[in-house]
């Protein structure tokens, strides 16, 4: 806010006041990558990871790169042996 009010020449103060008044700066609109995995497709992988199948066979079921879903699954599982052992 403090670059805000030095750009219009006004006290911080003032453009909070006047931000608070207004209900703030809206947020920019966010744009997923087209290689983000989609909610289904996370739900799939879950799945597929509980009744035992591959990471290749998972990839391959969904014509999805194998790296993406090796290196998306072998974090998670770090994450959840890294998350269990203290």
């Amino acid at each position: 806010m403090a670059s805000i009010a030095r750009i219009i020449d006004k006290p911080p103060a003032t453009v909070f006041s006047y931000l608070q008044y207004h209900g703030g700066i809206r947020p920019r609109h966010r744009f997923r990558r087209a290689e983000a995995l989609s909610l289904e497709e996370r739900e799939d992988i879950s799945r597929g990871i509980s009744h035992g199948y591959s990471i290749r066979f998972i990839a391959y079921a969904l014509c999805r790169s194998l790296l993406l879903y090796a290196v998306r699954s072998t974090k998670r599982w770090t994450e959840e042996i890294s998350c269990h052992h203290y």
